[in-house]
């Protein structure tokens, strides 16, 4: 059996996760061949600017004609790689990379033969270009497919009678001073040198500019990588995080809903505080885990049906305590090591009172963090809002005047505008609920 597929009871395949990546690795096959087509693009125009250059009289007119039928040919491969670049339903497929490659290596050929054929870092092109791709096989399609090339150029460089001469007639009008009638007046004005430079330099333009996109396209195909794997680590961890959370809201019977409606009281809150935007979606995506700890009380205590005892209650206050330790086992190889903090400080110190007689720390003022300031008041304002076996449910605005009262005692006083100025949005939201 493959190892991608597997076979129910009934011998019916069944897809699996590989299965379901499937459509991703078409995009991403897509989107490789059009960064391709891209570097097709630009290597016909600096290959179209070096004729032109050629036209003006930069180089000997003895290489004029191959230079016209080459860039011609390079055109004709251009369009090609274009469409099957670009048109959608060719562009996924897995045989298009193959044709791609094969049309790079032929452009490869004409280019290093007809227009420059001592370009040798040229050849490395259709090996970047295969970079591209993270595919063994067209890696070792392309690596065969340039070396064939490299014995083939010489030969058709003879066939078309580029073998070098621009060159080896430079190197002796730059020595002896002959063969200049070769060159338009205006480099023969030049020193020697300098015309040397600006020749040898437009032949390897085209390569180098070529070179860089090919490389450019290959490091953005990583960013596209590595920006998916990080969707979907993110994705894991948020519904890891939200798995823990409902772990603990289905053992507390008193507390149905709690932690979705908490974590909404404190999305809303955060959007009336000037926050950085990563900080504010660390603060929601911890909020969840503020209760984590309660999965180490006693049923018997979590579910009692009526007002608990001075030891029961006691036994409740190790929660924090017990929340931060759990938080910082199951986050202890996360990356983020800022959500790492604040979902560690939102689960010890959301019980904390601003003038220092919360619990388990006994802290007081800016000495308690953000994070957990702002959990106090969602977490208190849905237990005043919501019904409990021991209380009555309270209504919106019972529920603000106490949070209102308790400004500067419970909670921390500089939260009381943001806390007025999304009431409304608070009641709105419970009103849905």
């Amino acid at each position: 059996m493959d190892e991608t597929e597997e076979k129910d009871m009934t011998g019916k395949r069944n897809r699996t996760d590989l299965d379901a990546y499937e459509p991703d690795h078409r995009v991403n096959d897509a989107l490789d061949n059009q960064y391709v087509a891209n570097i097709h693009a630009c290597f016909f125009a600096v290959c179209l600017g070096v004729l032109l250059l050629t036209e003006l009289g930069l180089y000997s007119p003895t290489v004029l004609r191959q230079m016209r039928i080459g860039t011609a040919i390079m055109l004709v491969i251009t369009i090609a790689v274009q469409i099957l670049g670009r048109v959608p339903s060719v562009a996924s497929s897995d045989k298009t990379k193959y044709c791609i490659l094969a049309l790079t290596l032929v452009e490869t050929l004409v280019f290093t033969s007809v227009l420059n054929f001592m370009a040798l870092l040229v050849l490395c092109i259709p090996i970047l270009v295969a970079m591209n791709y993270r595919s063994p096989k067209l890696a070792m399609f392309t690596a065969i497919g340039s070396a064939v090339c490299a014995l083939l150029f010489p030969v058709i460089g003879l066939i078309f009678n580029t073998w070098a001469v621009d060159y080896f007639y430079m190197l002796i009008w730059c020595v002896t001073g002959e063969h200049g009638d070769q060159f338009p007046q205006f480099i023969r004005n030049l020193h020697p040198l300098a015309a040397a430079l600006i020749f040898v330099g437009t032949l390897y333009f085209n390569q180098i500019v070529g070179i860089i996109y090919c490389l450019r396209s290959a490091n953005k195909r990583q960013e596209r990588i590595h920006k998916k794997q990080i969707e979907i680590i993110t994705k894991s961890r948020d519904s890891m995080l939200a798995g823990m959370a409902s772990v603990v809201e289905n053992r507390d019977n008193n507390t149905g809903g709690h932690i979705k409606r908490t974590s909404e009281v404190v999305r809303i809150l955060t959007g009336y505080l000037p926050l950085e935007d990563s900080f504010r979606d660390d603060i929601i995506k911890a909020a969840p885990l503020h209760d984590l700890g309660k999965i180490a009380i006693p049923d018997s205590i979590l579910n009692k049906p009526g007002r608990l005892t001075d030891t029961e209650f006691e036994f409740i206050k190790i929660h924090p305590q017990k929340g931060y330790e759990i938080v910082c086992t199951i986050l202890a190889g996360l990356d983020d090591e800022r959500l790492r903090s604040v979902a560690e400080n939102i689960a010890l110190y959301h019980h904390e009172k601003y003038d220092g007689h919360g619990y388990p720390r006994g802290l007081k003022g800016d000495e308690i963090p953000l994070e957990a300031r702002i959990m106090a008041i969602a977490d208190v304002y849905d237990a005043l809002v919501s019904v409990r076996c021991y209380k009555k449910q309270m209504s919106h605005e019972e529920a603000c005047v106490i949070i209102r009262e308790s400004m500067g005692t419970h909670f921390d006083p500089m939260l009381a505008d943001c806390f007025d100025r999304s009431a409304a949005a608070i009641a709105e939201y419970y009103a849905r609920e």
